[in-house]
């Protein structure tokens, strides 16, 4: 299956397995495990993830406090009433607690629910762009880095005239 292919695959699973009307009646009745299922096979599906952040994300998803942590703070993430910038903070103080808060981590979620709003960032694959737009991606995920990468996901998508940010990722990978 091509990278496009499984994006798409792993989107239509994403707006299954994670979108409000499934996760957040799953955390209101203290569901935590199935949230776990439902976060690995999205993650396992997308297939991109690196083997040590699935390595880290299978650790966080076998212990029950801090799935429960991680799950509510994805649930913000992607479906909280705060602001973006609130919420992207949130997520990243979770995700560094748990030793998670790499770039991809970060943000393949959106990315999977929402991939016609949101680019996920793989600094290696952004490297080029994001040297000569003066964009530091080697470091940890903050917020001013994050908009600044969407904002050259979507000068990159609009200059080659592509549908969407599965079409740049699957593009850029190549």
């Amino acid at each position: 299956m091509s990278s496009g292919s499984r994006n798409n695959a792993a989107s239509e699973l994403a707006s299954l397995r994670l979108a409000q009307p499934a996760l957040g009646p799953m955390i209101s009745r203290g569901q935590f495990d199935r949230i776990a299922e439902h976060v690995r096979e999205v993650a396992v599906a997308a297939e991109l993830l690196a083997a040590t952040d699935m390595a880290r994300l299978e650790h966080v998803l076998s212990d029950e406090a801090m799935c429960k942590d991680f799950a509510i703070a994805l649930n913000g993430l992607l479906h909280g009433k705060r602001s973006l910038e609130e919420r992207f903070g949130h997520w990243l103080g979770v995700l560094a607690a748990q030793s998670m808060a790499s770039w991809p981590m970060a943000t393949i979620w959106p990315f999977l629910l929402h991939p016609q709003r949101y680019f996920p960032v793989f600094p290696d694959q952004l490297k080029i762009h994001a040297d000569s737009a003066g964009l530091d991606l080697s470091a940890q995920p903050t917020w001013p880095a994050y908009v600044a990468s969407q904002r050259l996901a979507h000068q990159l998508k609009k200059s080659r005239n592509l549908d969407s940010f599965i079409d740049l990722h699957r593009a850029l990978s190549s």
